[in-house]
């Protein structure tokens, strides 16, 4: 799991342009680091992409923190 958490934190910095020491497992997406709808669409592709999976964007909307779409990656592989 801590490896999915590392990527999934590759991921998030990529997107939102922030160092991945500002990240961190309870980092809230849209709280800490943009809510901006588009930023949150291409988070779900790059991890759609990174780990061969496909996430719902209905369901990405109530995931919240780092962590949760650590497990919603994990539950989908």
């Amino acid at each position: 799991m801590e490896e999915i958490i590392k990527k999934v934190i590759e991921c998030a910095a990529m997107v939102y342009e922030v160092d991945e020491s500002e990240i961190t497992p309870e980092t809230d997406i849209r709280e800490d680091l943009s809510a901006q709808s588009i930023k949150v669409i291409a988070f779900v592709g790059g991890l759609e992409e990174a780990f061969g999976v496909v996430i719902d964007f209905a369901e990405a909307g109530e995931l919240i923190t780092i962590a949760d779409f650590a497990n919603k990656v994990k539950e989908m592989m």
